[in-house]
């Protein structure tokens, strides 16, 4: 008797894992999520698969879509980083990975001075710089000197 598990068998037993633990919840695409109730990391499932930790969204892509290209990430279109619908998930580069991810992200009107940002320098990242907090550091540079 072989304690390996033949790989079909092996996807079988992580699919079902997988589903095991999904519920299907209404979302804010057109299509329910299908949120990951197991383990959570960072607000991620996890699978546990013979000590191996994966993020379940990324099994779930690879299960119905195919292999995740070299380089690329699984960015949720939902937003919710515990869904696992296949249709919630696109392979793509981690810049736009990250510009959807501050596109999503309410833009803040003010500094944590309570300066307002409607003037603020913007940075190539498409971070804000408060210009009035610039100008006061500037200012006590100078002073300083």
């Amino acid at each position: 008797m072989s304690f390996l598990i033949d790989f079909e068998s092996k996807e079988k037993y992580v699919f079902n894992e997988l589903l095991y633990h999904i519920k299907y919840e209404d979302g804010p695409l057109h299509t329910k999520c299908w949120i990951f109730s197991g383990c959570l990391v960072d607000g991620y499932g996890q699978l546990r698969i013979n000590n191996n930790r994966k993020f379940a969204h990324r099994y779930s892509y690879e299960y119905y879509v195919g292999p995740i290209p070299e380089g690329l990430h699984i960015d949720h279109l939902c937003r919710i980083r515990s869904c696992t619908n296949p249709d919630h998930l696109e392979a793509v580069t981690q810049l736009i990975n990250n510009q959807r991810m501050f596109k999503a992200l309410p833009r803040k009107t003010h500094c944590k001075y309570g300066h307002s940002l409607h003037d603020a320098f913007l940075k190539k990242d498409g971070a804000r710089n408060c210009r009035s907090c610039g100008l006061i550091r500037n200012k006590n540079r100078t002073r300083r000197s």
